[in-house]
């Protein structure tokens, strides 16, 4: 079933159809199926070797905003669970860096230099705020890392 720009799950009633349509009014791409979802991702984070360590990995997958890729380099320790993630793309490390951003599709780009764990709703909230899109594209990678350092300050992780 499809309306519009959400594609539901086959077998969805109508009546649910209706409801996550309209609790996900503000949520521009809505999609239930991970392909279709690794194919139209909001977010494209590019890790460095430095962070493509397993916690990373597990604290990205763990995001209640799934509409994200990330791209690695091909020696990274990326745990088996998320081995076969549509999202997941391993580039070579001969110029890592240029090749994912030219094959990032996100409107947003986060980038980390260092292994993080995040909490899982930090690109919703980021997704979330009011602030004009050209601001947030060109800050998304600040306030991930601003965001990071006040929860580090304030002792919860």
């Amino acid at each position: 079933m499809e309306e519009g720009h959400l594609h539901f799950a086959a077998g969805m009633t109508e009546a649910t159809a209706a409801r996550v349509t309209r609790l996900n009014a503000d949520m521009p791409q809505l999609y239930f199926d991970h392909r279709t979802a690794a194919e139209h991702p909001r977010v494209s984070v590019i890790l460095s070797k430095k962070a493509a360590a397993a916690e990373t990995f597990d604290s990205l997958y763990m995001q209640s905003m799934p509409l994200f890729e990330v791209f690695a380099p091909a020696g990274a320790d990326v745990p088996d669970r998320w081995k076969t993630c549509a999202n997941l793309h391993l580039l070579p490390e001969t110029h890592f860096q240029k090749t994912a951003r030219r094959a990032a599709k996100g409107a947003y780009r986060l980038r980390l230099h260092s292994a993080c764990r995040a909490d899982p709703r930090t690109l919703r909230f980021i997704l979330r705020v009011p602030i004009p899109h050209p601001v947030k594209k060109q800050f998304f990678s600040a306030m991930f890392r601003a965001i990071r350092f006040a929860i580090r300050k304030r002792g919860t992780i």
